[in-house]
């Protein structure tokens, strides 16, 4: 009987992760479709890319399990807007790579989840995970377009440059919003119920307090 009931805990968990992943891929991909509306230089280039801040923050507040999610929402993204396979494959690993490498700053040198209590750790955010992971992206992102033959040589560095700034007003814009709406209130061990409750409009404030 005790091992049934690990066995069905167990599966649940394992249904509430999976749909966790789902769900992120879900808000990645709607985000992306969003940005995407803003493009002008290139189908797969903006200047407003709110999914680089939903990245970085999903990763800092769920770890870098998550990545799964964030390299399926942008694959998605981006093979349903410009129908290459592999240039959407490529852009896909950069945003993951870019991601867990802004969050590895973050939480290397920013105190993670608590960035945004001190003044040092708000300029690290900034410089590390918004100015610098962001030439990841622009950089595998680029090159993968150049590769599928959707962008030429001479505008290359035009894209690269848009491309940069547009993860970087996600990172700046939209992960710090994330963060502290969901991260400051649940602290550093929170569970999949309390995600629910606290991204939920009808959650009460004494479920995440």
């Amino acid at each position: 009987m005790a091992n049934r009931s690990l066995r069905l805990g167990q599966m649940s968990q394992s249904i509430r992760r999976v749909a966790l992943l789902f769900g992120l891929a879900a808000v990645y991909y709607v985000g992306a479709k969003l940005g995407l509306r803003f493009a002008y230089i290139n189908s797969s280039v903006t200047t407003i890319w709110p999914p680089a801040g939903i990245a970085l923050a999903a990763f800092v507040l769920l770890g870098y399990g998550v990545w799964p999610a964030i390299l399926a929402g942008a694959f998605f993204a981006n093979v349903t807007t410009t129908g290459a396979v592999f240039p959407s494959v490529g852009i896909a690993v950069g945003n993951t790579i870019e991601g867990l490498l802004a969050a590895y700053l973050v939480n290397r040198f920013a105190r993670g989840g608590r960035v945004f209590d001190r003044v040092r750790d708000i300029i690290r955010f900034t410089l590390l995970a918004a100015l610098v992971s962001t030439t990841v992206a622009a950089s595998i992102g680029v090159t993968s377009l150049a590769l599928g033959g959707l962008v030429s040589t001479e505008d290359a560095p035009r894209v690269w440059l848009t491309w940069w700034l547009g993860d970087a007003v996600g990172d700046i814009v939209v992960a710090p919003a994330l963060i502290l709406w969901i991260g400051v209130k649940l602290g550093p061990a929170w569970t999949v119920r309390q995600i629910i409750e606290a991204v939920s409009p009808n959650a009460q404030s004494d479920a995440i307090f």
